[in-house]
This record gives structure tokens, sequence and C-alpha cells, in this order.
């Protein structure tokens, strides 16, 4: 009797961890769709923070659910996620910049 409730709760939790694998899936996502929209409005400042918002999620849904081990292509887009927050930082700086000097 105590094998069958055991099952039961396995098979509970793994569903259960699927839920939460989808659900921090989905958040990352998100963070990198608002990300590109930003990036698409000439919002740099802002879609530098969520490309870093986005790289930070992925990273963190790694290391809970895949014993923090990328495989190759969601480590090249998490690089990738990197280098676009640095240089939309960059851009923002920049425009900044030129906002000053006309002032």
């Amino acid at each position: 009797m105590c094998l069958v409730y055991a099952k039961k709760s396995l098979m509970l939790s793994k569903k259960i961890v699927k839920k939460l694998i989808k659900r921090n899936h989905a958040t990352y996502k998100n963070a990198e769709k608002k990300a590109v929209e930003l990036r698409k409005k000439k919002d740099y400042k802002n879609s530098s923070i969520w490309f870093s918002i986005s790289a930070r999620l992925r990273k963190h849904h790694t290391i809970m659910y895949f014993d923090g081990i990328f495989d190759e292509g969601h480590k090249k887009f998490y690089n990738f996620m990197l280098r676009a927050a640095e240089k939309d930082k960059i851009k923002a700086n920049n425009i900044e910049k030129n906002k000053q000097k006309k002032n």
C-alpha cells in the first residue's frame, strides 16, 4: 500500500516540476520578447535592462532544472543576451552623451 502512495506522489511531483519548468521558461522568454520590442522602439536603456534580466533568468532556469549545464544552443543564446545587453547599454550612453552635447 505504501508503495502505491509513493508512486503516486512521485508522479505528482514530476507533473509539478514540469509545470514549474514551463512557467519558468515562459518567464524568461517573455523577458526576451520585451527586450526585443524595446530595442525595435529604440529604447536602448530599457532594452539593455531586459536583455540582462532575460540572461539572468535563463541562467537561473538552467541551474534550477538542469544542474547548471547549458546545451550548445542555449549557451549561445545566453551569450547573445549578454552581448545585446552590453551593446544596448553602450548605445543608450552614446545617445545620452549626444543629447548633452546639443544642450
